[in-house]
Protein backbone atom coordinates (compact mmCIF):
# COMPACT_ATOMS: atom_id res chain seq x y z
CA UNK A 1 0.00 0.00 0.00
CA UNK A 2 0.97 3.22 -0.74
CA UNK A 3 2.06 5.78 2.13
CA UNK A 4 0.17 8.58 2.32
CA UNK A 5 1.78 10.58 0.05
CA UNK A 6 0.45 13.59 -2.53
CA UNK A 7 -0.77 12.03 -5.25
CA UNK A 8 1.17 11.58 -8.11
CA UNK A 9 2.17 12.18 -10.78
CA UNK A 10 4.83 15.00 -10.01
CA UNK A 11 6.55 17.21 -12.47
CA UNK A 12 10.26 19.20 -12.19
CA UNK A 13 9.99 23.04 -12.76
CA UNK A 14 13.36 24.28 -12.84
CA UNK A 15 14.41 27.68 -12.27
CA UNK A 16 17.79 28.80 -13.36
CA UNK A 17 18.40 30.37 -10.60
CA UNK A 18 21.80 32.58 -10.12
CA UNK A 19 24.78 30.51 -8.39
CA UNK A 20 25.78 33.15 -5.16
CA UNK A 21 29.12 34.47 -5.50
CA UNK A 22 30.25 33.32 -1.90
CA UNK A 23 29.03 31.10 1.25
CA UNK A 24 27.32 33.87 2.89
CA UNK A 25 25.15 35.05 -0.54
CA UNK A 26 21.52 33.26 -0.01
CA UNK A 27 21.26 31.03 -2.85
CA UNK A 28 18.38 31.12 -4.68
CA UNK A 29 16.58 27.00 -5.98
CA UNK A 30 17.22 25.26 -8.52
CA UNK A 31 14.55 22.83 -9.01
CA UNK A 32 11.07 22.20 -7.31
CA UNK A 33 8.77 19.21 -7.85
CA UNK A 34 5.80 19.62 -7.83
CA UNK A 35 2.33 17.59 -7.90
CA UNK A 36 0.38 18.00 -11.66
CA UNK A 37 -3.14 19.14 -10.73
CA UNK A 38 -6.15 21.89 -11.10
CA UNK A 39 -5.59 23.74 -8.12
CA UNK A 40 -2.00 24.47 -6.84
CA UNK A 41 -1.41 22.79 -3.28
CA UNK A 42 2.50 23.80 -2.88
CA UNK A 43 5.72 21.95 -4.01
CA UNK A 44 6.58 18.88 -3.04
CA UNK A 45 10.34 19.87 -2.32
CA UNK A 46 12.52 22.77 -3.79
CA UNK A 47 16.46 21.46 -4.57
CA UNK A 48 19.53 24.03 -4.30
CA UNK A 49 22.67 23.89 -5.87
CA UNK A 50 26.10 24.40 -3.86
CA UNK A 51 28.71 24.46 -6.74
CA UNK A 52 29.57 27.84 -5.50
CA UNK A 53 31.32 25.93 -2.28
CA UNK A 54 31.99 22.79 -4.34
CA UNK A 55 28.53 21.29 -3.55
CA UNK A 56 25.87 20.01 -5.67
CA UNK A 57 26.07 20.72 -8.63
CA UNK A 58 23.04 22.47 -11.19
CA UNK A 59 22.92 19.25 -12.94
CA UNK A 60 22.90 16.83 -9.62
CA UNK A 61 20.54 18.99 -8.29
CA UNK A 62 18.02 18.13 -11.45
CA UNK A 63 19.32 14.85 -11.59
CA UNK A 64 17.48 14.28 -7.92
CA UNK A 65 14.82 16.84 -8.87
CA UNK A 66 13.98 13.92 -11.42
CA UNK A 67 14.04 11.32 -9.74
CA UNK A 68 12.09 12.49 -6.59
CA UNK A 69 9.28 13.43 -9.17
CA UNK A 70 9.35 9.95 -10.00
CA UNK A 71 8.65 8.46 -6.77
CA UNK A 72 4.70 8.03 -7.03
CA UNK A 73 5.33 5.45 -10.19
CA UNK A 74 8.84 3.83 -8.44
CA UNK A 75 7.21 3.30 -5.78
CA UNK A 76 3.76 1.69 -7.40
CA UNK A 77 5.91 -0.51 -9.69
CA UNK A 78 8.26 -1.64 -6.84
CA UNK A 79 5.03 -2.81 -4.88
CA UNK A 80 3.84 -5.02 -7.68
CA UNK A 81 7.43 -6.42 -8.55
CA UNK A 82 7.96 -7.44 -5.19
CA UNK A 83 4.71 -8.88 -5.01
CA UNK A 84 5.35 -11.31 -8.22
CA UNK A 85 9.14 -11.56 -7.11
CA UNK A 86 7.58 -13.82 -3.78
CA UNK A 87 4.54 -15.36 -5.48
CA UNK A 88 6.83 -16.92 -8.50
CA UNK A 89 9.76 -16.92 -6.20
CA UNK A 90 10.95 -14.91 -9.40
CA UNK A 91 14.54 -13.69 -8.25
CA UNK A 92 16.85 -14.28 -5.41
CA UNK A 93 15.92 -13.74 -1.75
CA UNK A 94 18.53 -11.07 -2.23
CA UNK A 95 16.90 -8.70 -4.81
CA UNK A 96 13.29 -9.45 -2.75
CA UNK A 97 14.68 -8.72 0.65
CA UNK A 98 16.46 -5.31 -0.58
CA UNK A 99 13.30 -4.24 -2.75
CA UNK A 100 11.27 -5.11 0.44
CA UNK A 101 13.78 -2.82 2.48
CA UNK A 102 13.14 0.26 0.32
CA UNK A 103 9.88 -0.14 0.16
CA UNK A 104 9.55 -0.28 4.05
CA UNK A 105 12.05 2.53 4.22
CA UNK A 106 9.39 4.65 2.20
CA UNK A 107 7.48 3.99 4.65
CA UNK A 108 9.52 4.60 7.28
CA UNK A 109 9.27 1.14 8.86
CA UNK A 110 13.01 0.94 9.95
Amino acid sequence: MIPPITPGPWFVEGERSYLPKSASDKPDYVASVSPICVKFRGDICRLQSSENIGGISMDESYANARLIAAAPELYAAAEKALYFMRLYKYASQDVADGLESALKKARSEI
